[in-house]
């Protein structure tokens, strides 16, 4: 029985396998390891990707959980999640709590060869000592693509909000690279290798840093110090952060626009109505999805920007474009502001569609009564003239005929009948048709800026 303890005691007695670990330091070359391979005359130490997804402190016990013994919720597949663990081949499994410092608790291991740490925020980085650049570069993205991440996603499936209609796809995850000594042509020639280039460079006090829109090159003598550290988890926080802000915003795009392609419709069939209606539910349900990730993803850009200037780290970071928090919280207010009209827009189209898919309700009742009340006149009065009236089967000649009036009032019954049935499948749908458009020019309650 082993107590792991951290400052809210929130690992308590636990079993744990006598080859395992718990501690709450962590030796910086555990992660960040020193030995330097030449390439093309850049000493290159380490290679390093991650991403990011607004998880809690029990998303992070459930992780250590499926490290550790490769158990997970009761709903889960035990086999698939035993499965999902053999594949990462962990070991050294380390819970982390905050007598390190900083603001959030932590889970590190060893995943077949490839140093983690999993931070209790979401923040995910994988590293490896390099001995081939090339090779290495292919293996870490292939097994955080293929393992990690589909390990991640089988252990957090139950239960999680999903976006309606968005497909997944996978993003290019940042790739840094830690190398002692480079040089400007050198970072340019590797990022040629892996088709990005360099946008702009950054230094201060023995961090230089190039800049590309997929990979990096940080040139440091201290490569396993606590602000190196900072610097990379940073960088990828910020990256990841970003991404995840074009997706809402890409998704704004198509939903607003999926949106005004229903109100220029100069018309709408009834039969349309009701999944007109039903996609715009779905819209509001993934309206309520994305401000509640944008309201998570603001709280934990607030707590790494307190873990940073408590560390004493802003300087130095805001020199090196490490430390984007005032850009990153006012494009998250403004992806906000953004939904937030999207609610306006959604709200006015369904409350139109609402009115029409109740009227047009209504107009069938009111047809299927009358339809009703004509049937049962036609038999009333059948009724009364069947007592009067000739039925003749045959003629005098042996030809099939019939007379009387009964046959008079039925021919009428049936012509009003089909004269009925086509007003309501025709005129009434292509009526109602005008209506609704009419409707979305008269009461439109939300009104498209127009661009200047």
């Amino acid at each position: 029985m082993v107590r792991g303890k951290s400052d809210t005691g929130f690992l308590q007695e636990k079993l744990i396998p006598v080859n395992t670990r718990i501690a709450f330091h962590i030796d910086p070359k555990t992660f960040f390891a020193y030995n330097a391979i030449n390439k093309g005359g850049m000493k290159v130490h380490t290679i390093i990707t991650g991403s990011w997804y607004p998880r809690t402190r029990f998303h992070l016990q459930e992780y250590y959980d499926f490290l550790l013994d490769g158990t997970a919720l009761e709903e889960l597949n035990k086999k698939e999640v035993k499965k999902a663990q053999r594949r990462l081949s962990p070991s050294d499994v380390t819970y982390i709590g905050l007598s390190e410092g900083g603001r959030f608790d932590s889970v590190t291991a060893d995943l077949h060869g490839f140093s983690s740490t999993y931070f209790e925020d979401g923040l995910l980085l994988l590293s490896r000592e390099v001995t081939d650049i090339d090779k290495d570069y292919k293996q870490i993205h292939k097994f955080f693509t293929e393992k990690v991440t589909t390990g991640l996603r089988l252990i957090y499936s139950v239960g999680v909000p999903s976006i309606t209609f968005r497909k997944r796809r996978e993003h290019a995850h940042t790739t840094i690279v830690l190398s002692s000594r480079v040089s400007e042509k050198q970072a340019a020639e590797f990022m040629s290798d892996h088709d990005d280039e360099i946008s702009f460079i950054a230094k201060n006090k023995g961090h230089k840093v190039y800049f590309g829109k997929k990979h990096i090159v940080i040139e440091t003598k201290s490569s396993s110090s606590i602000v190196t550290r900072k610097v990379i988890s940073s960088i990828i926080f910020f990256r990841e952060f970003e991404n995840r802000l074009n997706k809402f915003l890409n998704l704004h795009r198509k939903v607003w626009s999926g949106i005004q392609d229903i109100r220029e419709k100069k018309r709408i069939r009834l039969k349309d109505l009701p999944e007109i209606r039903d996609s715009l539910l779905d819209h509001q349900r993934d309206l309520a999805i994305v401000r509640a990730r944008l309201g998570q993803m603001s709280d934990y850009l607030t707590e790494r920007r307190k873990e940073i200037d408590e560390f004493g780290f802003a300087d130095h970071l805001r020199k090196l474009e490490a430390y984007r928090f005032g850009k990153m919280q006012m494009n998250a207010a403004y992806m906000r502001r953004l939904w937030n009209m999207l609610e306006d827009y959604i709200g006015s189209t369904l409350k139109i569609i609402d009115l029409m898919y109740q009227d047009n309700i209504q107009k069938q009742l009111n047809v299927q009564q009358f339809i009703f009340l004509v049937g049962a006149i036609a038999g009333v009065v059948g009724l009364g003239k069947l007592a009067d009236s000739q039925l003749v089967i045959t003629t005098s000649t042996g030809g099939l005929g019939y007379t009387g009036a009964l046959l008079l009032f039925g021919s009428l019954a049936i012509a009003i009948s089909v004269t009925i049935f086509i007003a309501v499948k025709i005129v009434i749908p292509a009526l109602m048709g005008l209506r609704i458009k009419q409707a979305f020019r008269e009461k439109k309650l939300f009104k498209e800026e127009k661009s200047e």
